[in-house]
């Protein structure tokens, strides 16, 4: 089964994303297609993440707010070393909006993220990216999906 607003294992993380492709949707039946297409593209139901509404957004608490002083500083140095405050303020908009942020497990694979991330843009998303524990990739149709 898909996971809707997952809680994180530790309650006092930060939703991060390493070795995800995730993508931003601004509707329900969008984000719906693209979870069946990768389900048809074998990727299993219980790698695919999908965050919606208010308690979406206290998942992925991209303030670090919902996490105190100890996430907020998270996201702080996440600032400093790495571009990713931007994918941050697109959730959340999306998010306040009615989107969804969907996240799939793709491993260090290269084909797979590749297809997820075909997946991802084929069904619409907005800032698809892949998150490497070192950096984040942005998909190849990104520039022209905004």
């Amino acid at each position: 089964m898909v996971r809707v607003n997952p809680d994180s294992p530790n309650e006092n993380a930060q939703f991060n994303p390493v070795n995800c492709v995730t993508g931003l949707f601004d509707g329900h039946d969008a984000v719906t297609l693209a979870v069946g297409d990768l389900e048809q593209a074998g990727f299993a139901r219980a790698d695919i993440d999908v965050f919606a509404g208010a308690e979406g957004e206290r998942l992925l608490d991209p303030s670090g707010e919902t996490r105190g002083t100890a996430g907020r500083w998270f996201r702080v140095v996440e600032r400093w070393v790495s571009d990713t405050s931007e994918f941050h303020a697109l959730a959340l908009a999306t998010l306040n909006a009615g989107g969804f942020v969907l996240a799939v497990k793709a491993d260090d694979d290269d084909a797979r993220k590749a297809e997820a991330m075909a997946v991802l843009g084929r069904r619409g998303a907005r800032d698809v990216k892949y998150w490497n524990s070192l950096f984040v990739e942005q998909g190849p149709d990104d520039a022209a999906a905004r």
